[in-house]
């Protein structure tokens, strides 16, 4: 539970969240961004973040302009679903974390 108040099926007008550098732990769920639809930046850099990413994350994120994920020690694939991000996506950050197999090369088109 995130302990937020208001109506769950609201979006938030919040186009920012940094959280770079900090000591977070656990998965990332995307029930904690699923009325974060207006988010344009996506920042949990450097933190201790575990686990895959769930492939419905991406279907949220329709305005995200940077996803920045860079060192945590998120493993496994990376869902084909990242696409749904490329028509917007300026900044794309992965590196420092276990990732396995290849990028959608529907990404880059």
């Amino acid at each position: 539970s995130s302990g937020s108040s208001g109506s769950s099926s609201s979006s938030s007008g919040m186009e920012i969240l940094q959280f770079s550098k900090n000591q977070l732990y656990g998965t990332i769920s995307s029930s904690m961004i699923e009325n974060l639809s207006n988010l344009k930046v996506l920042d949990l850099s450097h933190n201790t973040l575990s686990g895959t990413l769930p492939s419905n994350l991406f279907w949220h994120l329709t305005n995200l302009r940077i996803l920045d994920l860079r060192t945590n020690n998120l493993y496994g694939t990376i869902p084909s679903e990242i696409t749904n991000l490329s028509k917007k996506l300026d900044i794309l950050r992965l590196d420092s974390n276990e990732f396995t197999g290849s990028l959608p090369s529907s990404l880059f088109e």
